[in-house]
């Protein structure tokens, strides 16, 4: 297919003279930068994982505690605790422990229970009694656990990662700021489009790849066409603000000024 002339494009729209005023529209074009777009979703990526982790694990905290509380207490006698299984013979409890009980419920009908038991004081030692807590309508469902962890230590993973979110929002604010002033101070270039590409992550809009005229610099570029504005052909020019020394951060006018 031929390549769209100069005279085939749209005009460019009219700018200001710098600085430029940041309106409304310029604020909300700048998150769909393709620079800041990337941080602000790696942002939100890493949070929604950790969200569904921290749900999961709630519950999970939530059914513990209702069986430390509302469970049947039951004295049962360790038969094995990780390796061990000859009387006498102990595991300390420095981690959860993999162990097999006997003990005989209310209505004294002899059970085994296996399962993990949390770490703890002291060890455990074959043929010794450990009490336990049974779920009242699933005895498979128990717990050696007799007070409730701490939220903090429950929540330990997820509060991990909040710093790491806060620092990509934080860079995605300064990579913003960078695009506002690039529209504030930014001098007018013309550039010409080699490629337009659907993004998977930005599946509204498309990727263009262009080059700047007028210089020595041959290297391709990449920026966002976002929902709504008319997609450029390939061989088409558009209008740029640029800091000279940066090509790779211009940005298009067309999107920001209408």
């Amino acid at each position: 297919m031929p390549a769209i002339t100069a005279e085939m494009s749209a005009p460019a729209p009219a700018l200001p003279s710098p600085p430029r005023p940041i309106t409304p529209r310029v604020r909300r074009r700048a998150w769909g930068d393709i620079h800041v777009r990337f941080w602000w979703l790696s942002a939100l990526a890493v949070a929604v994982v950790i969200g569904w982790f921290t749900a999961h694990r709630v519950r999970e905290a939530l059914r513990d505690r209702d069986l430390i509380r509302n469970g049947v207490v039951v004295k049962t006698t360790i038969k094995t605790a990780g390796e061990k299984f000859i009387a006498g013979q102990s595991e300390m409890r420095n981690s959860f422990k993999q162990v097999t009980l006997l003990g005989t419920m209310p209505d004294g009908q002899e059970r085994e229970f296996r399962g993990e038991v949390p770490p703890g004081p002291g060890y455990l030692v074959i043929g010794h009694p450990l009490e336990i807590r049974v779920a009242r309508n699933d005895p498979s469902e128990w717990t050696a656990q007799l007070t409730p962890p701490p939220w903090g230590r429950e929540l330990a993973m997820s509060l991990m990662f909040l710093p790491a979110i806060a620092l990509l929002l934080l860079i995605a604010f300064l990579m913003r700021g960078r695009v506002l002033r690039v529209w504030e101070r930014g001098v007018p270039a013309e550039a010409v489009v080699k490629e337009v590409k659907h993004s998977a992550y930005a599946p509204r809009s498309r990727v263009l790849r262009f080059s700047v005229l007028g210089g020595d610099d041959r290297r391709i570029f990449t920026m966002l066409c976002p929902p709504g504005v008319p997609v450029p052909a390939v061989g088409e020019q558009i209008q740029l603000l640029m800091i000279p020394s940066k090509p790779n951060r211009s940005i298009w006018t067309r999107p920001y000024a209408g």
